[in-house]
């Protein structure tokens, strides 16, 4: 394994594909990719790329009837040469479709734009009166039965009479429910009500991961179970924002995975909760605003480009494939800030949401995309090393079409190009 700083060079050379130049492929079995895990980013710089200088001009000319490719429906798609800048393949780009989980690549690129990659979120607790203790929630939805723990053991050692735990969840007043996801989302795990404060995204019954069933009061079960922990049965929410800083006595404070970390995970999973969760670290009371009015500091935002939400899920949004790709081909052409987002898209045939998919297919190892899925709607956005070496990013959306045979469409024209 090569060390970090070479890993990030070739991974803006080579979009990070899980091959032996880059995270070394070590093994297959039975169709399943397995490979070393990359190390972490550290001080993402542009480089020059490629690693094997490309014969020529590309040529992909033959591949345009796969874009007509029934299977696919409504469609609108780009493919563009980072060598040269230039789209080489392209259907409908302009056109504004519904982008389902992919809107992920616009809250991601939007916070690595904004924050930094080792931030993290502090949850403090304070004293109110003589014996209650106010958990400060923040944002982080990522808190684990250790991090309450982790709590309880500090407000008992500062504050060893307390009979009382309270949350102030005032850090973030934009709407904690959209109702077009559909209340039913919650019991089935994509969704649930974002206050800032959660254990395990607010999974219940024990889960860490995976789409299983989620709480309706997720604050108020972070407060319940440092509670619990403390031994005292009085816990509520608070009301209005509790006071804190200086002069009020804090009690005990935890801190969040990095947004390294956070971000790898929800672009691994296409977790809602952490995509919301993330919109709100940007702006507390309009997520969706502020992930706007970041990228149109640095992109052309499309006068039809609409989004209602940060994770995808309402079904009111709509992105042009040509602004999906434009920002994977910032990522991977000459922004320092955004390059972080290719080591977080899934490995065709390796992990996280294309874990199954590429099985047999010449993109598999190197096709790195986010899907997207809702019904009769696909997506991929990613980037593809081919076999001439040149790398390509590219934007895939479906909409008005069965998945399954829409997923195969695309994975097939994304092997295809792969081979040019």
């Amino acid at each position: 394994m090569k060390n970090a700083k070479w890993w990030v060079a070739t991974a803006v050379a080579t979009v990070a594909v899980v091959a032996t130049a880059v995270t070394g492929v070590i093994v297959t079995d039975k169709n399943r990719l397995y490979y070393d895990p990359a190390p972490q980013l550290v001080d993402a710089k542009p480089v020059a790329f490629p690693l094997k200088k490309p014969d020529g001009e590309p040529n992909l000319a033959n591949l345009a009837p796969m874009l007509d490719d029934a299977r696919l429906g409504k469609a609108s798609i780009q493919f563009r040469d980072v060598t040269t800048g230039n789209v080489v393949l392209a259907k409908n780009p302009q056109l504004p479709l519904l982008p389902a989980s992919s809107t992920k690549v616009l809250t991601v690129s939007a916070a690595l734009l904004k924050l930094d990659l080792d931030d993290r979120i502090t949850t403090r607790v304070v004293q109110s009166g003589s014996d209650i203790a106010v958990i400060k929630a923040a944002g982080d939805v990522w808190m684990t039965y250790e991090t309450i723990k982790d709590l309880a053991e500090q407000i008992r050692k500062n504050l060893p009479g307390v009979k009382q735990v309270q949350i102030d969840t005032s850090a973030w007043t934009a709407p904690s429910f959209i109702e077009s996801w559909g209340r039913e989302n919650i019991t089935e795990g994509f969704i649930a009500p974002m206050e800032p404060a959660m254990i395990y995204g607010a999974r219940l019954n024990g889960a860490r991961s995976g789409d299983v069933p989620r709480s309706n009061t997720p604050a108020l079960d972070v407060a319940g179970a440092v509670a619990r922990e403390l031994g005292v049965t009085a816990f509520s929410k608070a009301e209005g924002t509790v006071p804190a800083g200086e002069g009020v006595k804090e009690l005990a404070k935890v801190e969040s995975p990095t947004l390294r970390e956070r971000i790898e995970k929800l672009m691994e999973t296409s977790d809602n909760v952490m995509a919301e969760a993330v919109g709100r670290e940007l702006s507390g009371s309009d997520p969706v605003g502020e992930t706007l009015r970041i990228l149109g500091e640095h992109f052309q935002i499309p006068a039809d480009l609409k989004i209602f939400d940060n994770s995808g899920m309402s079904k009111a949004n709509r992105i042009p494939a040509e602004f999906l790709d434009s920002l994977m081909f910032a990522a991977a052409k000459d922004n320092s800030r955004l390059s972080a987002i290719l080591a977080t898209l899934p490995v065709a045939a390796g992990t996280g949401t294309l874990e199954s998919r590429y099985t047999t297919l010449r993109g598999r190892g190197y096709v790195r995309a986010k899907t997207g899925t809702l019904t009769d709607t696909s997506a991929l956005v990613g980037t593809i090393l081919s076999e001439s070496g040149r790398v390509y990013t590219f934007a895939i959306i479906s909409n008005d079409a069965p998945i399954l045979e829409a997923r195969s469409a695309m994975d097939e024209l994304a092997s295809a190009v792969r081979s040019s």
